[in-house]
């Protein structure tokens, strides 16, 4: 069999081209142009399974180790169980304990019936987790990545797996819809406007212009229209007055909101304490025999203070919502659960 080393991969076609008035460069170019859009069709198409992947798990990440130092305390103090599994493995979980972790490592003690072998160090692991559902405080799903570094045996015969401590923990759920049921002591002040516009330069900047607020509730005034049901990084939900809301309904261009929170200073950080947001209204639930009907709000922007009546509206990420919002309501949520849990214990 005889082989032959040909420099221009495309020369071998020229006899084939030779009726058409193409020349070998002619066709040299062509091919690797062609070569060039097959690339660029192959990247598109993975890139598009990847980011269609991330969109079907719907996983946000934790980054601040202070932050994944207080889940893993959460972990450690209600021995909350961790499902264990190899990467790319399709067996069965392990239920497993977490004994301790500095800022380094962690240590994973498994279950009598595992025995581990040297085959198992420097393997990559998944671990997943969840912080139950207590009273009004949704339950959450986690999962972190990491790799076996070494193993050992403790006083209990049961093997222990030293692992690296995860660089990021990852939410079933984004951290943007995340609902928080504040206690009312946090909140001091809701008021709320229908949203104007000027035809040129969008919705209105000029907070003076708003006059009195449409609906309000008021810890100082004991104004009490509406109240706040819960609250993420992007969007809230208020209960309203059903007086209230017959007269809402009746009015136009109802669907954008001005809204403005002002938080307990003694509980909130000041650069949290007073928000104002341009909210959209997505749904109204109604619930039998209550006085209130509740209003869901997803926060479109957030306003900037220019001036002492003049704002600036920041446009939020669809997906990331108010992030500063979102970092606090997070360490709330873990703070609500732990003296939640601490409640029923003192009862139990």
């Amino acid at each position: 069999m005889n082989f032959y080393i040909v420099n221009n991969p495309f020369e071998y076609m020229a006899p084939y081209f030779h009726t058409s008035g193409l020349n070998n460069n002619v066709l040299s170019y062509l091919g690797y142009f062609l070569i060039f859009l097959l690339i660029i069709t192959l990247f598109s198409t993975f890139y598009y399974i990847l980011k269609n992947n991330q969109n079907k798990y719907n996983v946000s990440a934790i980054t601040d180790k202070e932050v994944i130092q207080k889940i893993l305390d959460e972990i450690l103090t209600y021995r909350i169980k961790i499902d264990l599994m190899f990467s790319g493995s399709s067996k069965n979980y392990i239920s497993t304990t977490l004994i301790k972790f500095d800022e380094n490592f962690l240590w994973i003690e498994l279950p009598y019936y595992i025995k581990v072998n040297y085959m198992w160090v420097n393997k990559d692991i998944i671990c997943f987790f969840k912080i139950s559902k207590i009273d009004d405080l949704d339950a959450i799903y986690y999962h972190f990545k990491t790799k076996i570094v070494d193993s050992e045996m403790n006083a209990q015969k049961l093997y222990v797996l030293k692992v690296n401590f995860p660089d990021q923990i990852f939410l079933g759920q984004k951290r943007k819809f995340l609902r928080v049921k504040l206690p009312s002591e946090y909140v001091q002040r809701i008021q709320l406007w229908l949203a104007s516009q000027d035809e040129n330069s969008g919705f209105s900047t000029e907070v003076e212009q708003w006059g009195k607020p449409w609906a309000e509730y008021s810890v100082q005034d004991g104004q009490a229209d509406i109240y706040l049901e819960d609250i993420s990084g992007g969007g809230i939900r208020l209960g309203m007055k059903k007086k209230l809301f017959s007269q809402f309904k009746k009015l136009k261009d109802k669907s954008y909101l001005f809204l403005a929170l002002e938080f307990n200073p003694e509980l909130v950080p000041s650069r949290l304490n007073r928000l104002l947001f341009l909210a959209k209204l997505k749904k109204v639930y109604f619930a039998e025999d209550a006085d209130y009907v509740f209003l869901g709000l997803e926060f479109l922007a957030r306003a900037k203070l220019l001036e002492p009546t003049k704002i600036q509206w920041i446009t939020l990420e669809e997906n990331k919502g108010y992030e500063e919002l979102v970092d606090w309501l997070f360490e709330k949520y873990l703070e609500l659960y732990r003296k939640k849990l601490k409640e029923k214990d003192k009862l139990n």
